[in-house]
């Protein structure tokens, strides 16, 4: 099993938790929405998953390895060489090209790749999400939809086993965002990730395999 999340919870100090308990498990290939009302913890879980957050109590293995009792440097190092991460909000820096932008997470490895061979993968990818002939543009010459699709293609770079997706369509309008949609469906096939979305959108939730639904207070 890829992804085992077990009796996860989420307390911020003396407040009531975000979450209690939580158990599931995601195999190698899968596709599973996160889905519910704002507010219920959806991302937090997902942060939680990705080690950018840290639960109170309960574990998160990923391809065999718990990754809740990594120090900093050792999650540093999970991240980049094992999780994609694609986010609402594109995180492009402004000052680099799209190409730059994609490759980004490759000065995260412990083992650099060779310049010549990461540049040719990430012009493929941005080949693949429709960005052919726009790797040099910067994000202020891209459209919103363009700078999402290069996100997608940077959470790939590292070749991920897992992808963790958080309302990757929510800014995007409908038109993008079946774009970006079929995108994530298409890539996540191609490269064979598993591939969890948060996502308040009843038509991406409904592509993915199956669906962790959310409510407040309660536990899933």
């Amino acid at each position: 099993m890829l992804l085992e999340v077990k009796d996860l919870s989420k307390a911020y100090g003396d407040q009531s938790p975000v979450f209690s308990a939580l158990s599931f498990t995601v195999a190698a290939g899968e596709t599973v929405a996160v889905v519910g009302p704002s507010g219920c913890g959806k991302s937090t879980l997902l942060n939680c998953i990705g080690g950018l957050d840290r639960p109170s109590s309960g574990l998160v293995i990923i391809n065999g390895q718990a990754i809740t009792g990594l120090s900093d440097a050792e999650m540093a190092v999970c991240r980049a060489t094992t999780i994609g991460f694609v986010f609402q909000d594109h995180h492009l820096l402004p000052q680099l090209s799209a190409e730059e932008n994609v490759l980004l997470p490759t000065l995260a490895l412990p083992n650099r790749p060779d310049e010549v061979k990461a540049r040719a993968f990430a012009q493929e990818l941005l080949a693949q999400v429709g960005l052919s002939g726009k790797e040099h543009r910067r994000p202020a010459q891209l459209s919103g939809g363009e700078r999402q699709r290069v996100a997608l293609a940077r959470a790939l770079i590292n070749r991920p086993k897992l992808i963790l997706a958080d309302e990757p369509t929510g800014a995007l309008d409908q038109a993008t965002a079946t774009i970006v949609s079929d995108l994530l469906v298409t890539l996540n096939k191609q490269a064979g990730t598993a591939l969890i979305v948060v996502t308040h959108s009843p038509t991406l939730a409904q592509r993915m395999s199956r669906q962790i639904d959310f409510a407040v207070g309660a536990t899933a």
